[in-house]
């Protein structure tokens, strides 16, 4: 999808399904659509990672390079002139998926210590279930209205190297974003 396309009946604005090499690459390319959504609108973001064991190197590597999003951010809140008189333009919430969803920040926070705390506590899921849809109805139960009644966006980016095993709950899932 491209900028401003017409999906299932409602509007997908941003480059979306960009191919990046990498996930600095990848990382970038959700800073730059966190910053423009943030100019329209203050943003609640919503960060599921995979616990799966197959993706324990691929989590440390991103959490490494996790306080580039927010230290680009932070600048761009500065200098931005619709930006940097705006409140806590964005908020953050950490959580780990398998089976379900848990959450590893006490509350949706600006502070990037408490944020990169979270990260260092996801620990590896023996499981192996990867339920997408579970767990990101599950945060839109338990933010959506919050964010809602804080005129914030909420944005939900999934972190995984698997498509999900609940793929037959997607439409439940989209129905749930689209309200």
């Amino acid at each position: 999808l491209t900028s401003n396309a017409m999906h299932d009946g409602f509007y997908v604005t941003g480059d979306i399904g960009r191919v990046v090499e990498g996930y600095g690459a990848a990382l970038g390319q959700i800073t730059q659509e966190l910053i423009r959504l943030m100019r329209e609108q203050k943003v609640m973001a919503c960060w599921l990672f995979d616990a799966s064991e197959s993706m324990e190197d691929d989590r440390r590597e991103i959490r490494d390079n996790f306080h580039k999003v927010y230290e680009e951010l932070g600048l761009a809140t500065q200098s931005d002139e619709k930006l940097k008189y705006t409140d806590e333009p964005i908020l953050t919430s950490i959580f780990a998926f398998n089976s379900n969803a848990t959450e590893l920040t006490q509350k949706p926070t600006a502070d990037l210590k408490q944020i990169r705390t979270a990260i260092d506590r996801i620990t590896k899921d023996e499981g192996g279930d990867e339920n997408f849809c579970t767990s990101a109805a599950a945060v839109i139960a338990k933010y959506g209205r919050m964010a809602q009644s804080q005129k914030r966006k909420l944005v939900i980016i999934m972190v995984s190297d698997e498509s999900g095993d609940d793929g037959s709950k997607i439409e439940a899932a989209i129905e749930m974003c689209k309200r």
